[in-house]
């Protein structure tokens, strides 16, 4: 399809994919589309791709129909596909755990920063303080400006 459509898929266009399955609410197509090898995104796709989807995924008041994609089912994902977590990943991750009451996964996934030398002083602060703190899309959009658009829109934005 990529080929008789000319569309050449690169980092940047992996990372449009996933802000546009966000932008219409569909998280479970962007995480379709990272993981299925059919597809061809996943290949091009990097940790900012993966954090974005987080991101929103941990923002967005998700339908019912959805429901089974979550941070961790991602997060695992994203790890299957060979991506490897950045800080802000462990941070993203770490937050969601603790927004969902699971403290202790939320510091099993700060050790793992930790030892993979990617953990922040913030997310190390925030779990142990056991609580959540700040938008997740703004803080991504804050250390990384290529995901400033979207991300800066309200949850209720993405809303169907």
């Amino acid at each position: 399809m990529y080929r008789a459509k000319a569309i050449e898929i690169t980092e940047e266009t992996a990372l449009l994919y996933v802000k546009a399955c966000c932008r219409c609410g569909s998280p479970g197509v962007a995480l379709r589309g990272l993981t299925d090898p059919a597809m061809r995104v996943g290949l091009w796709a990097s940790a900012p791709a993966w954090n974005y989807l987080l991101a929103r995924l941990d923002t967005m008041a998700l339908p019912a129909a959805v429901g089974e994609v979550s941070v961790s089912s991602a997060f695992a994902a994203m790890k299957g596909a060979g991506v490897p977590p950045n800080k802000h990943t462990y941070h993203l991750v770490a937050r969601a755990l603790l927004a969902a009451g699971s403290a202790d996964e939320a510091r099993a996934v700060a050790e793992a920063a930790k030892g993979a030398g990617e953990l922040q002083d913030s997310t190390a602060a925030m779990v142990a303080a056991g609580q959540a703190g700040g938008d997740p899309a703004a803080e991504l959009a804050s250390a990384d400006p290529t995901l400033a658009d979207e991300a800066a829109l309200p949850p209720a934005a993405f809303a169907k």
